[in-house]
């Protein structure tokens, strides 16, 4: 039964992606123009010979389900030619422009989540009947849900809660993290043996199902949520903290901070500790895309944040329910 379900929904993904790339390739071939009219409006200058050989260089003199095949081959391989200005590969420029698409993709969610009172075009929370279900339109962009509230407003207001969980969540996790591996990895003989064995047991306990647990005992509160997300979170950071501080310990420095009568609170938090943290950031960014992530799960289980708040976890569990 299962199989014969996940067939039938994988050839249905086949079919939607098969039509979607012949309707956009249908599309590009029905424009007006092709690349060499580009090229001839570039350089006037240039004859039909040389018009007719840059459509063979293209392939464009081939017959169009050739073309569509090669395109296809070449879309999938991300081969997607070059630039008629300076003859770069387009994947490079692309991937040269990512970082920073990313980056203005993220500065974006976090300005929408900041802002949400701001820019929410609805209360979040209103309930209104007569609009239950309606379909995208100028009022409610996003449609609206089986109480009648704005989706649209309901995320952005979803969005603020699942970063305030994502670094509130890595902050104690961190906290935590940077203390054991501190101390562990400063201290080493047994006190390190014993934290770095705990930090194991830690790691070999499945992450979700332990906060499926906890969080199935405890209230499902935004507090709970991030408390145990947190507790749960910090071993990753512990193993970091502590692999920097058994290379740094024994480095010229902390040889003379010793020598020069520094304690071990002095050393660890003021001479190690600020040169052991570049791969704490680092799991940082990553630990909160996963605290939030974690969250959505929860709430996508019935487990994450209470109504009425709009969660993000909450919106795609609706949608599957109604459909």
């Amino acid at each position: 039964m299962m199989l014969s379900f996940l067939l039938s929904r994988a050839s249905q993904f086949l079919i939607s992606l098969l039509g979607i790339t012949v309707l956009t390739f249908g599309i590009i071939h029905l424009a007006p123009g092709d690349p060499t009219d580009l090229q001839t409006t570039m350089n006037p200058r240039i004859s039909a010979q040389a018009k007719e050989n840059l459509k063979k260089l293209y392939g464009l003199d081939r017959p169009l389900h050739i073309q569509y095949f090669d395109w296809l081959r070449r879309f999938l391989t991300f081969d997607l030619g070059h630039s008629f200005v300076d003859g770069e590969a387009v994947s490079d420029k692309i991937l040269g422009r990512l970082p920073v698409t990313l980056m203005i993709n993220v500065i974006s969610v976090f300005a929408v989540a900041l802002l949400a009172p701001v820019l929410s075009p609805h209360d979040p929370n209103q309930i209104e009947v007569e609009k239950i279900l309606q379909p995208p339109g100028s009022v409610h962009p996003f449609g609206t849900d089986p109480l009648g509230r704005d989706v649209l407003s309901r995320m952005m207001w979803g969005a603020r809660i699942s970063l305030w969980v994502g670094f509130v969540a890595i902050g104690i996790a961190i906290l935590i993290g940077v203390f054991v591996g501190a101390i562990a990895g400063f201290y080493g003989g047994r006190l390190d043996a014993f934290l770095m064995r705990w930090v194991d047991i830690m790691l070999s306990i499945p992450t979700f199902f332990l906060i499926l647990a906890v969080i199935a005992i405890l209230e499902p509160s935004i507090w709970n949520i991030m408390i145990v997300i947190g507790l749960t979170g910090w071993m990753g950071v512990a193993r970091l903290v502590w692999g920097q501080f058994l290379s740094l310990r024994e480095t010229d420095y902390v040889t003379a901070a010793r020598a020069l009568g520094a304690g071990d609170f002095r050393m660890i938090f003021l001479h190690i500790l600020p040169n052991a943290l570049s791969p704490v950031y680092v799991s940082a960014v990553l630990g909160i895309a996963g605290a939030i992530l974690t969250e959505s799960a929860l709430s996508f289980l019935g487990l994450g944040v209470q109504p009425p708040p709009g969660k993000l976890g909450k919106h795609p569990d609706r949608r599957q329910r109604q459909y």
